[in-house]
């Protein structure tokens, strides 16, 4: 379940015919690669769930460190009677119902994504749920989440890369194609054709059907009936990822 970046800094020199120049940075290169086979589709593999603590008196909530992308916009749920429902918004309504100090109605929670650093002496950005209106009560595993989990960062030879085995030589070949896009640029080498290509070759296929067959559906959201089936060959979108 895992791809070594050494391999892949393998296939940027290969690619280029040798040692690439200190100019250019292998690991972004790499990254690159590694997010749009990630991102291209929300595979079943990436979908997480997390239980959301709430702390008293503070307009945000924490999200996991992997944190991509919400699964949907019933992502959020509450795990009893105590809390209520976390209704997705954008990050201006949130900031115009704080403005305007608005009164929620039925016991209604909103809440946006937004990045913001991670505390007063963390200033390393990362993802949360802003809410309104501020809750007074703390609770441990007030809400469920689901989630999408990020690509991950690459900046070591010997980091191994979540991917399923059936996406192995797919990763490799993006990676060689992102090294051919910044070398063979002025050749007028088509990156974006080259990704197309692999986006409809028979390897991606049989990786979309691995998938489907690995996780068809996450189940009924707690407390609810019915499943959530997706449509497996559809690249549904997830809310506000990166």
């Amino acid at each position: 379940m895992a791809v070594k970046a050494q391999y892949l800094l393998d296939q940027i020199r290969h690619t280029l015919g040798s040692t690439p120049s200190v100019l250019v940075d292998q690991y972004e290169l790499i990254k690159e690669a590694v997010s749009w086979v990630w991102n291209e589709r929300f595979w079943n593999w990436r979908e997480r769930t997390a239980m959301l603590n709430v702390v008293a008196g503070q307009d945000w909530i924490a999200l996991p460190s992997d944190f991509g992308a919400l699964s949907d916009n019933d992502a959020i749920y509450p795990t009893d009677g105590v809390f209520g429902p976390l209704e997705i918004v954008s990050m201006s309504d949130i900031n115009e119902f704080r403005s305007d100090q608005a009164i929620s109605f039925f016991g209604t929670f909103y809440a946006a994504l937004e990045f913001a650093a991670l505390s007063a002496t963390d200033p390393t950005p990362a993802y949360r749920l802003a809410t309104w209106p501020t809750q007074l009560t703390a609770k441990t595993g007030a809400y469920r989440l689901s989630y999408f989990v990020a690509a991950p960062r690459i900046d070591r030879e010997t980091q191994l890369i979540g991917v399923p085995p059936e996406l192995d030589g797919i990763v490799a070949r993006a990676v060689r194609a992102v090294a051919n896009g910044y070398d063979r640029e002025h050749d007028g080498f088509d990156l974006d054709m080259a990704l197309a290509k692999i986006r409809t070759s028979t390897a991606w296929a049989a990786a979309v059907t691995a998938d489907v067959e690995r996780a068809p559906t996450v189940g009924a959201p707690l407390g609810r009936t019915g499943g959530r089936v997706r449509d497996p060959f559809y690249p549904y979108g997830g809310i506000g990822g990166p």
